[in-house]
């Protein structure tokens, strides 16, 4: 169908999906998280607390000055959750809830249980079964399970 198109004058029918995709922000905004959240977290399983931490440390540089040893993870995530500059937790959480599952570059974020009442979240592989993670429900057997005396 392709050929025939393109034999017959017609525009480029992937070349428009292409385009269409390059003009989806919020597409785009995925990819790059989850390029960055690849290159700076891997395939480790963190929460929200955690993903700031790392895109938000710091190395003492010469004169005391402090420099982001992340700076592309870290606009990244203010470009989704930035607030006065900050990333915000509650926004980033949500960003992410919102977006689990979705696919991009590859890659899909998903529900990785709980640790300490926190959600966790891991990035794998697009075609992993999204049942490879502990629901955000379940309790996962890594972590001590907790009953009323």
């Amino acid at each position: 169908m392709h050929d025939a198109l393109i034999w017959l004058g017609e525009a480029d029918p992937c070349r428009t999906m292409e385009d269409m995709r390059g003009a989806d922000p919020k597409l785009e905004s995925l990819t790059t998280v989850l390029e960055q959240w690849h290159a700076v977290i891997g395939d480790d399983r963190v929460t929200v607390r955690e993903i700031i931490d790392r895109a938000t440390s710091q190395t003492q540089q010469l004169y005391g000055r402090a420099e982001f040893v992340h700076p592309e993870f870290r606009e990244a995530l203010l470009a989704i959750a930035g607030d006065s500059g900050a990333i915000n937790g509650r926004r980033l959480g949500k960003w992410i809830g919102g977006n689990q599952n979705r696919i991009a570059s590859g890659r899909k974020l998903v529900a990785a249980g709980l640790s300490a009442g926190r959600a966790r979240w891991h990035l794998v592989a697009a075609n992993q079964p999204t049942g490879t993670g502990t629901a955000i429900n379940e309790v996962s057997d890594d972590f001590p399970k907790y009953t009323a005396a």
